[in-house]
């Protein structure tokens, strides 16, 4: 009885227009880290972005240093002394509900400036904060559904560039996400 109320249900909503989901895919789990220290002569201002996408088991690094003690007179902005970015192939784990993440790679990068190319060994772990926060967005025109679970992640552990750690202290912001998304009928 109660599966006939369920079809009868779903044929109704069907009929009056609202949006019913059929085939449904998953994106993730993915996991974000950004960084910022300065060095201890308070002139090196270093920024870092990790991201970390499970499903195509890849991460990217991007950090950028500037020394604002390098200033020369009349310039506004401090020079670039250092920027580089690369993608690499990697194994992470991603808890199911997106309470814990751990990252151990070597990803290959490549100066913007020089030219260089080299390796940042990354050792990063993830902390879920708070709870988790669900988000949903319809689009009938494509006919899909997306639903996105967010929840706010402190990162530690190290980023490691030709001997320099550039995660001296937790991430500055940081989370753990998962997509699905489903067909629908409008």
């Amino acid at each position: 009885m109660t599966k006939l109320v369920f079809a009868l249900l779903a044929v109704l909503l069907a009929a009056a227009g609202a949006p019913t989901a059929s085939a449904q895919s998953a994106a993730g789990p993915d996991a974000y880290a950004f960084f910022e220290s300065l060095d201890a002569a308070g002139c090196v201002s270093t920024s870092v972005s990790v991201a970390v996408y499970s499903d195509a088991r890849t991460a990217e690094v991007w950090f950028q240093q500037y020394d604002s003690c390098a200033l020369a007179p009349g310039e506004e902005a401090p020079p670039v002394v250092r920027e580089s970015s690369g993608t690499g192939s990697v194994s992470v784990r991603i808890g199911s509900t997106l309470d814990v993440a751990r990252l151990r790679a070597a990803v290959p990068v490549v100066d913007r400036i020089t030219g260089r190319a080299y390796t940042v060994a990354i050792d990063l772990t993830w902390r879920g904060v708070g709870e988790a926060e669900q988000t949903q967005a319809t689009d009938c025109a494509a006919r899909t559904r997306v639903t996105t679970t967010t929840r706010y992640a402190r990162a530690s552990g190290t980023a490691v560039a030709e001997g320099t750690n550039l995660s001296p202290s937790a991430s500055t912001d940081g989370y753990l996400t998962r997509a699905r998304s489903a067909r629908i009928r409008c």
